[in-house]
């Protein structure tokens, strides 16, 4: 039980940098894309 929640946490954690790392590169590419991406994500959350 503790083996397969501690496997499960690690591949989070792995998707997370995955994410982490493919938005840095949109980001490097399309700095005003990810700019205007983030502020809608920060909209939907403060009006939702």
């Amino acid at each position: 039980m503790k083996k397969s929640q501690k496997a499960r946490k690690s591949i989070i954690s792995s998707r997370k940098l995955e994410l982490f790392s493919v938005y840095s590169i949109v980001y490097s590419i399309f700095p005003t894309f990810a700019t205007h991406g983030y502020i809608a994500i920060i909209n939907t959350i403060a009006f939702t």
